[in-house]
């Protein structure tokens, strides 16, 4: 079976945790990912926005992190 829907919200998981998949080629057929509340910066969310395996996410859940507004609104797009 594919990984479709991933839901990590409220684990800390943080910058390295959002690089960490981003660089995880288990995550390429992921529609929806939900990372709210888990200390994600803008090195995190850019890693995310910038993976190769994150190419078929529709929707991301990113409220609530350390990220700026900028980097926010150009990963909900």
């Amino acid at each position: 079976p594919e990984l479709r829907n991933l839901v990590l919200a409220n684990n800390g998981i943080g910058d390295a945790g959002a690089i960490a998949l981003a660089g995880s080629p288990l995550l390429a057929n992921v529609e929806v990912l939900d990372v709210h509340s888990n200390r994600i910066g803008d090195a995190g969310a850019k890693a995310l926005m910038e993976s190769p395996h994150l190419g078929r996410v529709r929707e991301f859940r990113v409220e609530r992190n350390k990220m700026s507004r900028a980097v926010r609104a150009a990963l909900e797009k």
